[in-house]
């Protein structure tokens, strides 16, 4: 009777400002894990991982961590001397003082999102499902097959017979709003839908912890009957989600301390700004108020622009004037419809629209003045036709047939309305071509048609992006490799060609026509492009008739005015404790 009451550890939240000049890589994945013991954490920025000890007052540097693409997604070992990290589209491995990263992953099959537990990596590659390997190495084991839906942050409950993972069969950047939580039995193969949402993780406490939007929810969970047994609640409002894999940017250790990256307190993964920005680096936002923005596009004489508006129940495209920007005037009204292209002439737009049942090309007036849109083509059942680009003297319409996962890149003529195919590109990813500005050249991104990697998993030297003449002669030029090349659009003079080497650089190289054709040496410039600028689906940026980039930048992150947005990672010490006080477990 005389020892004092005992009272639960206080909870203490403060906040890790990073260094100056320092951001986290990515607002698509992950940048951030804390040990098992809570002793250290580790965040991703500037292309490398910092290891930030939790007794100290600075960040260090992991010698090794850095790689040709940003380091993301990170884990620890349950010992702590390990980190785990997805970067050079590889799974890997690093000690926490540095060294040689380690591939966990082959080349061949690594995927995005992954989980470090006790019985090894478990990671999942969307529509070919959820495998498990060794720490060390060696054959992917699948424990998780799926059909027509995507599955991504797995994560293996305690005792290890059964996976927790996201569940969505949509794309783009709307699936993670209508994703849902699905737990399978490793032992019995039995499947079944917990709740909506993304990203759940178990917690020792007896929680279930997994996100919608911008908020992170609780609920009890029964781990023998493998169900939640009680009402969610919210405990986390405003944690960033990574719109790439759906998972929330947060990370709690064993003993009870939560980290996470602020953010949007509503889904924010379709909210973007448009932006121009020049070779510098330097962002100016266009004044227009943020929105579902994707695939802006500069008219040939730079006076207006085009852009798909997509919310993920209305797809439509809009107009504004350049350089003023003052309003959107909306230009399709049928249907759903994205992809726009301008005619070499500056009065005209193509876009892909379903409005008569099909996935089919129209053309329509910019100025809004024809009532109706033009059909273009007529696409297959189980085929999508995706405008390209329009050729200068507007006699040629460059479009992309995708059917079974293949990209085939065709020719419409507007002289013959005939439609004829280009060479014999195809490809298992969007091909993105250009038409240089004399008219006399068409770049495109090609990944092959093969898995995308050789022997020992090599990248597959047949991806990359290319050059041919136009009309086409059989002649194919390929832009020195740098790493996994998408994306090429022409500089206003058709002397140089831009294009994405990986998710996180953006890369010119000269082009020398005469007297022979030639590659000069590519320069990296210092623009850092996000994944919802630059992604690996859509080509996010044009290049307008002064050289500098139309493109859009997510809504929430700040750089647009001036402040250095995702330089924070929040703390909560005794986080666990708070937890079970507002979420009781029976």
């Amino acid at each position: 009777m005389l020892r004092p009451s005992s009272r639960p550890p206080s909870v203490v939240r403060f906040s890790i400002a990073l260094p100056a000049g320092q951001r986290l890589s990515s607002s698509t994945h992950t940048n951030i894990a804390i040990s098992p013991d809570g002793t250290r954490l580790v965040y991703a920025a500037n292309s490398r991982l910092y290891l930030r000890s939790l007794s100290a007052f600075e960040s260090v540097a992991v010698p090794g961590s850095e790689g040709k693409t940003n380091p993301t997604n990170l884990a620890f070992s349950r010992d702590g001397r390990w980190i785990a990290f997805w970067s050079d589209l590889i799974i890997k491995r690093i000690a926490v003082d540095g060294g040689t990263p380690l591939p966990i992953v082959p080349a061949s099959a690594a995927g995005t999102s992954f989980d470090w537990g006790a019985e090894g990596i478990v990671f999942a590659q969307g529509l070919q499902g959820i495998h498990r390997i060794a720490v060390n190495g060696g054959t992917p084991q699948q424990l998780v097959t799926v059909k027509d839906e995507g599955a991504f942050n797995p994560h293996l409950l305690p005792g290890g017979d059964a996976v927790l993972f996201t569940q969505t069969k949509v794309t783009g950047d709307a699936r993670w709003d209508t994703a849902q939580i699905v737990l399978q039995s490793l032992k019995s193969g039995e499947r079944k839908t917990l709740v909506d949402g993304t990203g759940a993780r178990y917690l020792p406490t007896g929680h279930l912890l997994y996100a919608v939007g911008g908020t992170v929810f609780a609920a009890p969970f029964d781990l023998k009957k493998q169900k939640i047994t009680g009402e969610a609640v919210p405990v986390i409002e405003g944690v960033r989600r990574a719109s790439r894999t759906g998972q929330s940017d947060l990370s709690v250790s064993d003993t009870g301390i939560l980290i996470y990256v602020p953010g949007s307190a509503t889904p924010s993964s379709l909210s973007r700004r448009l932006i121009v920005m020049d070779r510098s680096g330097s962002v100016t936002p266009l004044p227009l108020p943020s929105g579902p923005y994707s695939h802006p596009r500069v008219s040939r004489d730079g006076k207006h622009a085009a852009v798909a508006i997509d919310d993920g129940q209305n797809a439509y495209v809009s107009v504004f004037e350049l350089p003023a920007a003052a309003t959107l005037r909306r230009l399709t009204f049928e249907g759903h419809n994205r992809f726009p292209v301008w005619s070499g002439d500056s009065q005209s737009i193509a876009f892909q629209s379903d409005r008569d049942g099909d996935s089919a090309i129209f053309i329509q007036r910019a100025d809004g003045s024809s009532p109706r849109a033009e059909l273009l083509t007529k696409a297959d059942a189980g085929t999508e036709h995706v405008p390209e680009a329009w050729s200068p003297d507007g006699k040629t319409l460059l479009f992309s047939a995708k059917k079974n996962g293949i990209f085939s890149l065709l020719m419409f003529s507007f002289e013959s309305r005939q439609i004829s195919a280009f060479g014999n590109v195809q490809s298992r990813n969007p091909i993105s071509a250009s038409f240089s500005p004399d008219g006399h050249w068409i770049a495109y991104s090609s990944f092959g048609l093969g898995s995308g990697r050789g022997q020992n998993g090599a990248r597959n030297p047949d991806a990359g992006v290319y050059v041919e003449p136009f009309p086409a002669t059989n002649a194919r030029y390929q832009v020195p490799k740098e790493f996994f090349d998408f994306h090429p659009v022409w500089s206003p003079t058709s002397a140089e060609l831009f294009y994405i080497p990986s998710g996180s650089r953006f890369s010119a190289v000269p082009v020398h026509t005469q007297p022979s054709f030639a590659f000069g040496k590519a320069e990296s410039l210092p623009i850092g492009p996000t994944r919802d600028r630059i992604n690996s689906d859509v080509r996010g940026y044009d290049v307008m008739p002064d050289g500098r980039f139309l493109s859009t930048l997510p809504a929430d992150e700040e750089e647009v005015s001036g402040t250095n947005a995702a330089a924070e990672i929040r703390v909560v010490f005794n986080w666990l404790e708070e937890l079970k006080q507002r979420v009781p477990v029976k």
